[in-house]
């Protein structure tokens, strides 16, 4: 469960490799991992994802798990204490610009909005996902559920073998080193992106096609796009909200502030 443009892919491939032990591939992720939300917008979305029903790759796999993808805020999430929920929360101005260049580059083209009026959109909590704060301070607020891994984009980069081996033991999958470093191989910025379209957007879809899912993996180059103010308002906007929230998410230890300060905030499990 994720914000959008906040790491859903690389989670979903670490998910995947595991509980196939690497022994199995996909042609595209959601040719085997249902996203039941987009089911429920357009006819496009509705054949965009295989339905649930239709999932059927996890009988075969050496885990005997499947992965259910969604951007929906915790609250209108079904909950089971048979499921286990994996959030990764990113730094906002990292998902805007991340998300400004996805819509333009395989939606929009020459007819995006100015960064201006979709940063102004986004600071008042309209962008098209949603309020990133409500949706971060929604799925932090259940961390302490054994069965909720709250996950960091920043803490992902920092020590992908640590996140990879947090994974593994939360969702009860035991493998040995080898495969754990296969993994980490087959979730690296690399070589996800040369299998790219496997996670393209405009699969089945007549969607531009001008755009890569794999575009450059970073943490904290929102500058590359926001000027210092923007960047400002983001932050300012995001931190009142989640104070209206209520949440003491540690807004600072999610954009990577903090370095490493992240990890022991964490729930039961954390990231080592």
């Amino acid at each position: 469960m994720t914000y959008a443009k906040s790491g859903t892919n690389w989670v979903m491939q670490i998910v995947w490799q595991l509980i196939h032990h690497c022994q199995k591939d996909f042609d595209h992720i959601h040719s085997v991992a249902p996203w039941p939300d987009a089911q429920l917008n357009t006819r496009t979305m509705r054949n965009y994802a295989i339905p649930l029903n239709m999932a059927t790759e996890w009988q075969t796999a050496q885990e005997r798990k499947r992965i259910i993808k969604t951007h929906l805020n915790w609250a209108l999430l079904p909950y089971s204490e048979e499921a286990r929920y994996i959030a990764v929360l990113r730094d906002p101005k990292d998902v805007f610009v991340s998300s400004y260049i996805f819509i333009r580059d395989f939606f929009f083209g020459g007819a995006m909005p100015s960064v201006d009026a979709m940063c102004r959109s986004f600071v008042a909590g309209k962008a098209l996902t949603g309020s990133w704060a409500a949706n971060a301070a929604g799925y932090w607020a259940q961390r302490h559920r054994p069965n909720v891994l709250i996950l960091s984009f920043a803490s992902m980069k920092r020590n992908l073998e640590g996140t990879v081996r947090c994974i593994a033991a939360f969702l009860d999958v035991h493998v040995s080193n080898e495969i754990i470093r296969e993994v980490c191989r087959r979730s690296s910025f690399e070589y996800m992106k040369a299998i790219d379209e496997r996670f393209a957007p405009h699969r089945g879809a007549p969607w531009r096609k001008h755009g890569r899912m794999m575009r450059s993996g970073q943490q904290g180059r929102s500058s590359e796009l926001l000027s210092a103010e923007q960047q400002e308002q983001i932050d300012r906007s995001c931190v009142a909200e989640l104070k209206r929230e209520g949440s003491d998410l540690p807004f600072d230890e999610i954009c990577g502030r903090t370095d490493g300060a992240y990890e022991s905030r964490l729930g039961r499990a954390s990231v080592r």
